[in-house]
Order: structure tokens, then sequence, then C-alpha cells
């Protein structure tokens, strides 16, 4: 489905993976002109910028998903901000890191941050595979390697829905989460992401276009039983 997807790589930290705020508007800056709409921004701890914050809401008046990473402190998010995920902008997506028993990663290495109002949904991030310098992969454990996850369905639904704005886009993730005991109050919406239900409901948005390409509406293969989204 996302054969023509493309990925532009902005270098924003150093080999001892640190980087100023410049380094971080500088990128977002390159990104926002070249039409990205959605952009992952696995990247805690920096301080609050108002020059950061105007070019957020640059990004935010084209339409473009912040996936941002929430922090890996083990703090809340709504006392203690955690830049530059507590952004206001209507266009950030907060993403926490659940482990594989599906609740809040909680151990002495990167502990996810939380917050009801300033975090808005979970995804895996504990022992994830993730490319390393060269050629090689290891296993990471924090928000950054749950980010990606998100990033990957926004730009997912901004493919079948290529006229949503950042708000829709959102909207549509945050509204199909799974709803778990173990995030009810430490994030917005109770959850975590769901990749199938996020991509039925925005497949479901536009019964009668073809998102696919073969010919048959969304809403006869709906009825049909063959889309893969509704599994």
């Amino acid at each position: 489905m996302l054969a023509g997807a493309r990925i532009l790589v902005c270098k924003i930290l150093n080999a001892s993976n640190s980087g100023l705020t410049s380094n971080l508007i500088a990128a977002t800056t390159y990104a926002r002109q070249r039409n990205v709409p959605v952009m992952n921004l696995s990247l805690q701890s920096y301080p609050y910028d108002s020059t950061l914050d105007a070019a957020f809401t640059a990004c935010q008046s084209a339409g473009i998903v912040l996936s941002i990473c929430a922090g890996n402190q083990g703090l809340n998010n709504d006392t203690t901000p955690n830049y530059p995920s507590c952004y206001t902008h209507s266009n950030i997506i907060a993403v926490g890191n659940h482990d594989r028993t599906d609740v809040r990663w909680s151990g002495s290495f990167n502990p996810s941050n939380f917050g009801l109002a300033s975090m808005n949904l979970f995804a895996p991030g504990r022992n994830i595979l993730s490319p390393i310098l060269g050629t090689a992969y290891s296993s990471y454990t924090g928000t950054s390697q749950a980010t990606p996850y998100v990033t990957a369905v926004c730009g997912a639904i901004k493919y079948a829905n290529p006229s949503w704005a950042a708000t829709r886009i959102k909207s549509c993730i945050l509204g199909s989460v799974v709803i778990k005991a173990s995030y009810g109050g430490i994030c917005v919406t109770g959850g975590r992401i769901n990749a199938v239900s996020a991509m039925s409901h925005a497949f479901r948005q536009l019964p009668l276009q073809d998102t696919d390409g073969d010919r048959f509406s969304n809403l006869f293969e709906y009825l049909a039983g063959t889309r893969m989204d509704t599994l």
C-alpha cells in the first residue's frame, strides 16, 4: 500500500546523541519547505524555545503531523514538561512507550514518561529491533522506538486520504486506540495505538474512493469482506 512512500532524513543529533535547538529548528523548517506531511521527532529533554514554538506553529499551519516521543525519565509531563513533545500545538501527537505485557514501560532503563493532559497514547517501545550505523541491527527500549510506529500509521492514513490535514489524521489515530485500564489516567486517550483500527477508520471516511486502485470502491470491498482493514 505504501510502495511509493519516501523518507526525508534530516540530521539533528551528532555522534554523541546531542543536538542544539537550532539544529531541530533547521531540520523541521527544511522538511516543511519540502512539503513533508508527517515528521518523526524521536527527541527529548529540550528547553522551551520560542523560536522552535514558532517553527512548530508554521508546521501546524501547513497541516503537518508532528509525531514526538514523550521522554524516558518516568516522569509526569503534566507537572514536569518534556519538550518538544509538550508544546501545545494541535498537530502534535505525544507518544509513550508500552512493553509486551501491554502496560507503560516503567523499568529501571528508559522508563516512559506519561501525562493525562500532555501525552496522547502509547505504542510499542520495549526491546525494539532497530538499525544502527552501518548494516547491523540491535534492540533498543524507549519512547524514541515507540514514536515511529505512530508516525508510520500517520503516513499510511495520509497516503489513503491525501487531502486530510494534521488534525484530522491525529483525530483518526486517537479515536481508534485500544483502551486499557493500565493506561487510564496517564495519557489523553487511555490507550495504545492500533494500526488496523486506525486504517479501517481512515478508509471508511471515503467509502466511494478506490484506495488500492483495483477499480472497486472501498464501500464495495467492505461489503464483500475483502478489505484487510476490516479483519
